[in-house]
């Protein structure tokens, strides 16, 4: 009795042809799934720059709006007493900056905060009328909302932060 290989020989196949032809036929649709693998990942780590990317441009205007907000009101005058001319023109500016990413402070998804203490001390400290620094603090809630910040129905939206904030002191130049 004669084995497949011989048989093959005898037909004039060699039969590491034959050997190929049968590994080929068992392999057969192997490409698409290690192409289905590698695209998953591909298009996974594309999508992972694209939202970072997007989550980086609005931590930058979430940073300049706090500076911003803390150099407009640098140059006002106020009173221990009295600093709401500092906090209005501070909250002013940081509208205005945040309008590119459709928040403005105190709005359920941004939280401002305008603080004037003396520069010796904490932010408990109250202000002395001279030396003092204006400290604005902006955190905004990242995932929730009718309008996030960022894409969330994607499966890297668990590697998200829930909040970005930012914070920025100033010292007041013209204290009366």
């Amino acid at each position: 009795m004669k084995t497949a290989g011989l048989q093959a020989d005898a037909q004039g196949v060699e039969p590491t042809a034959l050997v190929s032809w049968w590994r080929r036929r068992d392999e057969r649709g192997s490409t698409l799934l290690e192409f289905a693998l590698v695209a998953t990942l591909l298009m996974t780590l594309l999508l992972g720059i694209v939202v970072f990317g997007i989550l980086l441009g609005k931590r930058q205007v979430l940073t300049q709006a706090t500076a911003e907000g803390a150099r407009a009101a640098v140059p006002y005058q106020y009173t221990p007493a009295d600093t709401s001319n500092l906090k209005a023109a501070a909250r002013n500016q940081v509208n205005k900056s945040l309008e590119s990413v459709n928040r403005i402070c105190d709005d359920g998804r941004t939280t401002c905060t305008f603080v004037v203490y003396s520069c010796a001390g904490t932010t408990s400290t109250p202000p002395t009328g001279s030396g003092d620094c204006f400290e604005v603090s902006v955190t905004l809630d990242v995932k929730s909302g009718a309008d996030p910040l960022a894409p969330t129905a994607t499966p890297l939206s668990v590697f998200m932060p829930a909040t970005m904030s930012s914070k920025f002191t100033a010292t007041l130049a013209n204290p009366t």
